[in-house]
């Protein structure tokens, strides 16, 4: 049976100009090419296809893609939903660009509402720049009376920022009102243990090396307990809170499971190879954004349609019917989305 493309991540460049402690794309740019994803064979392989609904560009920094007009230009005439996370040191750049293509949904990764906190995780100086781009994007977005984008801003939960989970959402309420969407996520993080388990089962059943769990191991210091007692008083607060979404547990086992390191692999199958693409910036194809070992095929050589359907990726499908999730599907925040994170994007209902 033939699976249906609906959505596809364009990982347009490994190029970014922050530094964020806990980001496994900053240690895959050492592995990885710098060359950017070409628009030509972009437009080449959406042109090809239909059922494509929505397009997620991400990075690196998206911003940073040197044909990144073009390309928002293409995909507006292509009538696509197009989703954006931005590190936004770039944004005022592009605001108008954004606008007029209509993008669907921007998120701007905000990891604290305190400047040296903000610094010490993404190791840069730019939060005030960054605060003022998001205002001038709120501004252009009410000149020119825009229903897009929605906009949202995502904090990783670490232990720099733990205590301030309020704080930070009555920040931002309080100085950004027109936000859309204020999201927590938890952080990806893999064990040794966990690691070196995914890479046997994918050498093993998919003659694979799968080791870029590396790029996420030990890269997160331990939460304390009190790190981890702030954070279920704090979530149990924000649940009730309006424009609040959540890609992190909520509930206190869960919590204490990713927190703690006691993670637990989830039962449900995950989806996204049945209807979804990852296409790096080489072209190759994989399903899992964040841990890009298997690799189905190469968009220069396959269409879209064969990468999801080839021999390579129905083995994938299969591993996951007879074995469950993977390892790492443990630490993936996606697992916790309850259909929230969506819903308040608007649009998605």
């Amino acid at each position: 049976m033939s699976e249906t493309l609906d959505y596809i991540t364009l990982k347009l460049t490994n190029r970014c100009n922050m530094n964020c402690y806990m980001c496994g794309q900053a240690y895959a740019r050492g592995q990885q090419t710098n060359r950017d994803l070409p628009l030509s064979l972009i437009k080449k392989r959406l042109d090809e296809i239909n059922t494509v609904k929505t397009v997620y560009l991400f990075g690196g920094e998206p911003l940073m893609y040197e044909e990144f007009p073009e390309l928002l230009s293409y995909l507006e005439s292509k009538n696509q939903n197009i989703l954006i996370t931005t590190n936004g040191i770039l944004l005022k750049r592009y605001t108008e660009q954004i606008l007029k293509a209509k993008v669907r949904d921007l998120t701007i990764s905000i990891d604290s509402h305190k400047e040296n906190v903000f610094e010490k995780i993404r190791g840069n100086r730019v939060f005030r720049d960054i605060l003022d781009n998001l205002k001038y994007l709120i501004k252009m977005k009410n000149a020119n009376n825009s229903k897009y984008p929605y906009i949202g801003i995502n904090c990783v939960i670490l232990p720099e920022n733990s205590k301030d989970l309020i704080d930070y959402y009555t920040f931002f309420l309080d100085n950004f009102p027109e936000l859309d969407r204020i999201n927590f996520e938890a952080p990806i993080a893999t064990t040794p243990d966990m690691g070196q388990c995914y890479e046997s089962l994918l050498k093993d059943k998919l003659n694979t090396k799968a080791d870029s769990w590396n790029w996420f191991s030990g890269k997160v210091s331990q939460y304390t307990a009190t790190d981890i007692e702030n954070i279920k008083v704090q979530i149990e607060e924000l649940i009730k809170c309006d424009k609040v979404t959540f890609l992190a547990p909520i509930t206190n086992n869960s919590i204490e499971d990713i927190f703690c390191e006691r993670y637990v692999i989830p039962k449900d199958i995950c989806q996204s190879s049945n209807h979804t693409l990852t296409i790096l910036p080489d072209g190759d194809a994989v399903f899992c954004t964040d841990f890009p070992d298997y690799i189905v095929g190469n968009m220069s050589d396959n269409t879209l349609e064969e990468l999801l359907n080839n021999e390579k990726s129905e083995c994938f499908r299969n591993l996951l019917i007879k074995n469950g999730n993977l390892p790492i599907c443990a630490t993936c925040p996606r697992q916790y989305d309850s259909g929230d994170f969506l819903i308040k994007t608007k649009g998605y209902e």
